[in-house]
């Protein structure tokens, strides 16, 4: 999945914050007059929304100008909708983008920060129940960039569970760019809290231990989009050779999308299609254009080759595909590829004694066999939801970039079913954690309307999945189940 994914509210979309907020705003509508609504909207400002430039650190320029574009776009959407709430929040968020890319020296000045915008990390963890809010002071991380923040976050769940008994808290370990933004941060999460009478906020005196990350499976390419992987090599200013698929992709030029009858420049055009590959067994043909593999949206070419990466060999993936001015589902079977080598890197020294027990966090990208997870999406506060059964995840590894994967298609299966109910949600990365085999995704916001979220569990094997799955359906209203495999 894109890093463009990581879009407004990053922070407020969080289950706990978001469920307290809605919950009183909900209240308050049956006695607010409109003039009251407008004034509370006015008063909105991105502090209160969590809007920082934190959200963009650790992007090279490529990713930053990728996601500007994908931001404006939903900037110029926004206007024309009449919807200026979420104008002004795009408008915000393009902001602090902008003021990353000006650091960065992403416009020909002057630099103020690494160009991998990886500057120092400060951090804080959260957990909430559903009374209970638990909140950790502000610390520094030694590495955050290599899991976002995913080992520090299964330590923080271990704590609780061990220390306070807490297993069923929605939360994590994030990110910001100064002491002062994380307080403020920690601030803004117990005032929402405080909102909602019955709930408790907890001050834990915990900081992660240290903890020895493995090295990334690859380094990212300052001049080329992080999501292409080694199989796909440039060969001009926008085109992508995926060789394993026996696919030329280029993006469609503005000429192309008026010929095709395309709705956006968006997709993967189909340049040429190798004999006898998998690209060519699937019925793909020179001038299509390739929309979504797996429920993916392909938003460039190089999209195409980061999304098949993730999927299991042998998985007959569905792709959408643009062809005579009308979109046709094909299938392609994902080939099978050589497994990466992991790069070695020595130990960072420890810190003279006495230090805690070091924790060691599993290498990110270790084969752990086929995955088996289990989807879900409700609306806060409200009993019920809609579930998918267990399903054997595509990807072979529980990663963050494969259950966001498999999450994504779970809900847009659903909002497609039920389109009426289900908001548009965002699927960030940073909000997975492949050490617990858990993700969550928040909705977009809706002035008082309460907040929907998903989720989704992924285990080793089956009887994991199964044993969490029966205890997940013991509480009742038990969850509509919806047929589905990714």
């Amino acid at each position: 999945m894109s890093d463009h994914t990581v879009l407004a509210l990053r922070l407020a979309a969080l289950a706990v914050a978001s469920a307290a907020l809605s919950g009183c705003m909900h209240a308050a509508h049956a006695v607010f007059s409109p003039a009251m609504e407008a004034a509370m909207e006015a008063s909105i400002t991105p502090e209160k929304l969590g809007i920082t430039t934190s959200t963009w650190r650790g992007k090279s320029c490529s990713e930053l100008e990728e996601s500007h574009a994908y931001m404006l776009e939903l900037h110029q959407k926004s206007n024309p909708s009449g919807d200026p709430g979420m104008a002004r929040v795009d408008g915000w968020q393009m902001d602090a983008l902008n003021q990353v890319r000006r650091e960065q020296d992403c416009f020909g000045s002057t630099a103020t920060v690494p160009a991998s915008g990886q500057v120092t990390a400060y951090g804080y963890c959260f957990s909430g129940t559903e009374t209970v809010n638990y909140l950790t002071p502000v610390f520094t991380y030694r590495d955050f960039y290599t899991d976002g923040g995913a080992a520090e976050t299964a330590a923080f769940n271990a704590m609780l569970r061990s220390t306070y008994g807490v297993t069923d808290g929605r939360g994590g370990c994030l990110m910001e760019d100064s002491p002062a933004n994380a307080a403020a941060e920690i601030e803004r999460l117990a005032n929402l809290t405080r909102l909602q009478m019955n709930w408790d906020t907890v001050h834990v005196p915990w900081t992660p231990p240290p903890i020895e990350k493995a090295a990334k499976l690859a380094t990212r390419a300052a001049a080329a989009p992080a999501s292409v992987s080694p199989a796909a090599a440039n060969i001009g200013s926008s085109s992508i050779e995926a060789t394993d698929l026996g696919l030329t992709l280029e993006s469609p030029s503005s000429e192309l999308v008026s010929a095709l009858g395309l709705k956006s420049p968006t997709g993967a055009w189909v340049v040429s299609v190798t004999p006898g590959s998998p690209a060519a067994k699937a019925g793909l043909k020179s001038m299509d254009v390739i929309l979504d593999v797996s429920g993916q949206e392909v938003r460039g070419p190089e999209d195409v080759q980061s999304i098949t990466s993730r999927l299991r060999s042998g998985y007959r993936a569905p792709l959408g595909v643009w062809r005579n001015r009308a979109q046709q589902e094909l299938t392609l079977a994902i080939p099978t590829r050589a497994a990466p080598v992991a790069v070695a890197v020595a130990a960072v020294a420890q810190p003279p004694a006495p230090v805690p027990t070091p924790v060691i966090a599993a290498p990110a990208a270790a084969p752990q066999g086929n995955t088996f997870c289990h989807a879900y999406i409700y609306v806060v506060k409200k009993p019920g939801g809609v579930q998918s059964a267990i399903f054997q995840s595509p990807s072979p590894q529980i990663t963050s970039a494969g259950m966001m994967t498999t999450l994504s298609a779970f809900v847009n299966k659903v909002r497609q079913q039920q389109p009426e109910a289900w908001r548009p949600f965002s699927f960030p990365e940073v909000q997975c954690s492949p050490p617990s085999g858990y993700c969550f995704a928040n909705a977009q916001k809706a002035l008082f309307k309460p907040d929907q979220m998903a989720g989704q569990f992924c285990f080793a094997t089956r009887a994991e999945a199964q044993t969490h799955y029966d205890e997940f359906n013991s509480v009742k209203p038990v969850y509509e189940t919806l047929e589905w495999q990714p």
